[in-house]
């Protein structure tokens, strides 16, 4: 506080110089027409300012708010979607003779965001902020609003671990959009941007741009997300079958809001192969 008066004390005559500039420009503008008309055009330009300047420092601040509310309402689309449902009507001889049940949903999503990820490895794996307390299970599918992005393979309370598509281990099941040949999706370690789409005859009509989506042999994602579209493509020597490169839609060094996508039939799914594999062992 001494030091403060004593600032005052020493430089009181520029705070005198300032208040009185003012006051004299205050009496100028109020007996002066044109002054005072410069003067609040001046005022309301400052104040526009101010607001503006305002408004983007809400906007900032509330982005990540509406960031999330667009997560949701993304989420609630992709729930609406046909393909997540199917239809349990059964027909018995005739079309009047059915049991009318109510469409049965298949799968289910959630939102995360990354909170880590890798693109310069062999394996690489990306981390997202849902765990076991959000419903997470491993073997779960992970897409974003441009593709698909890989499989969740382990779960903590609070976060999970995701298998990259740019995983040398990773394989997901894939087809070709216009005539729904099917082959599975791998990483070559070239680029973070291609994968490597295999086993298609090469009597299969292909041609640069075609796109890649999901397959419905797929157990982790539902059938018809996109992959992405055929950069170039070759066949493979000795073999009746064409290697494809796939440019991937998903930009894996900018991840950042995914969705996570349960297939509510799978465990069912899978305990019916497990019952056929105990009875072929037992024979």
């Amino acid at each position: 506080m001494r030091y403060l008066l004593k600032f005052l004390s020493d430089n009181y005559f520029i705070f005198l110089f300032l208040i009185l500039e003012f006051i004299c420009l205050l009496l100028i503008s109020n007996n002066n027409r044109y002054y005072n008309s410069a003067f609040m055009n001046t005022n309301r330009q400052l104040t526009s300012k101010i607001y503006t300047a305002q408004t983007n420092v809400f906007k900032y601040f509330t982005l990540s708010r509406v960031n999330d509310s667009l997560m949701v309402e993304n989420r609630k689309l992709h729930e609406q979607l046909k393909h997540n449902f199917v239809n349990n009507t059964i027909s018995v001889d005739s079309t009047k003779d059915t049991i009318d049940q109510k469409l049965e949903q298949v799968y289910s999503y959630m939102n995360a965001y990354v909170v880590n990820n890798t693109t310069d490895r062999a394996k690489n794996f990306i981390t997202i902020d849902r765990g076991s307390i959000h419903g997470v299970k491993k073997n779960m599918g992970v897409f974003n609003d441009k593709g698909i992005v890989g499989i969740v393979v382990g779960v903590s309370k609070d976060f999970s671990l995701v298998m990259s598509l740019l995983n040398t281990e990773s394989r997901v099941s894939v087809k070709l959009k216009k005539n729904e040949y099917f082959g599975n999706l791998e990483w070559d370690e070239k680029s973070s941007q291609y994968c490597i789409l295999s086993k298609i005859p090469n009597h299969v009509k292909v041609a640069k741009g075609d796109t890649v989506v999901t397959s419905m042999y797929s157990s982790f994602f539902p059938a018809d997300l996109m992959v992405g579209k055929i950069e170039d493509f070759k066949e493979i020597q000795g073999s009746n079958l064409l290697e494809l490169r796939v440019r991937l839609s998903a930009e894996f060094q900018a991840l950042n809001h995914v969705y996570i996508v349960n297939n509510l039939r799978k465990n069912e799914i899978e305990a019916l192969q497990e019952t056929v594999k105990d009875e072929q062992a037992g024979n």
